[in-house]
């Protein structure tokens, strides 16, 4: 009854308030992301030139984790429980979210290991050396190890969002934000008393973060939600749950890595200008991929609308195509009145 009762607003509620209600709390989150972003080029700026060429070099692969465990494999984590709940199957939903789980924690593991043992190799190919590379290295080293914590923070925040939950998982990001500017900051550049330890630091404050935001969001999970059950005792993995996630995600994760290529590609000819061209290319393209999530902030609801109802998401597509309709017709108006 109670996850009925948590549902049936996605199901009668009117479509714009409804995807408004969703969609605000995640664009909010989103945002703090770029301040994150913005707040940690300026950091890196206040630790000189070096640091900021070895951010280039480093950030294109931190980048991808981020998009492929938040946007492209959590969105078919979102779907896939989102399926599962509209067909009211509370069982299969918890069962889907430990098999999340699993995926996060394996894949995250593999890409510390990748990248604390292959770092080295890839950042000498897009043209780290010197000082830059060791600098980058020290930097990798450290932000890597902690790649299977920002898998599963982004998966268990898409376990929610499958419930149709935004404020918790975006709640949960924003506080995220704060720590890791905060922590980040204080370690990296020495405030109020905390050790100065560069890159090291910085790299240290985004691990800390994540993991409080992955112990906060099972907490949720386990005892402050009753819309899915996670069924911890007697959990048998298999693959067709594992298929279900996958069909979505997996496919889902070319659209980063062919966006990461791009910005490797550019890197790596940047780079054969020196230190200086590319701590000022690493400027522009962060900020630049800090724009990517925002357009995505809907697509998630987009995923969960069509899970609940088929006929609640062609409404909700009608609404998000009128946006641009507008847009359009405002745009073209002034034209008009001008000829």
């Amino acid at each position: 009854m109670a996850a009925t009762a948590s549902i049936s607003p996605l199901l009668r509620g009117a479509i714009l308030p409804t995807l408004l209600r969703l969609a605000v709390p995640n664009v909010l989150a989103l945002v703090s992301s770029v301040l994150v972003g913005i707040a940690e080029t300026y950091y890196v700026g206040r630790l000189g030139t070096i640091p900021l060429a070895a951010m280039a070099i480093v950030f294109p692969f931190a980048m991808l984790t981020q998009m492929m465990s938040n946007g492209a494999m959590g969105g078919g984590v979102s779907s896939a429980i989102s399926r599962a709940l509209g067909a009211g199957d509370r069982s299969r939903a918890g069962t889907l979210a430990l098999h999340a789980l699993a995926i996060g924690a394996g894949v995250g593991v593999l890409y510390s290991l990748l990248f604390v043992l292959c770092g080295p190799l890839f950042f000498r190919l897009l043209g780290g050396k010197g000082e830059v590379l060791g600098e980058a290295v020290r930097y990798g080293q450290v932000l890597f190890s902690g790649a299977m914590l920002v898998w599963l923070c982004n998966t268990l925040a898409s376990v929610v969002r499958g419930t149709g939950n935004m404020r918790v998982p975006s709640s949960v990001v924003l506080l995220v934000a704060v720590l890791q500017i905060v922590i980040g900051g204080s370690l990296g550049l020495g405030i109020a008393g905390m050790p100065r330890w560069g890159m090291t630091g910085i790299a240290l404050g985004n691990i800390i973060a994540m993991a409080f935001g992955s112990l906060l969001l099972l907490v949720y999970l386990q005892w402050g939600q009753t819309v899915l059950d996670l069924p911890w005792q007697n959990m048998r993995f298999s693959w067709p749950m594992f298929r279900d996630i996958l069909r979505v995600g997996a496919l889902a994760c070319l659209s980063p890595v062919q966006s990461v290529l791009t910005a490797v590609i550019m890197t790596a000819l940047v780079a054969r200008f020196g230190p200086q061209a590319l701590a000022g290319y690493g400027i522009g393209q962060r900020l630049e991929f800090l724009l990517i999530p925002l357009p995505s902030a809907s697509a998630w609801h987009r995923c969960r609308w069509w899970a609940w109802r088929l006929e609640r998401g062609r409404w909700h597509a009608r609404a998000v195509w009128r946006g641009p309709q507008v847009a359009c017709r405002l745009w073209r108006s002034p034209c008009s009145g001008s000829r």
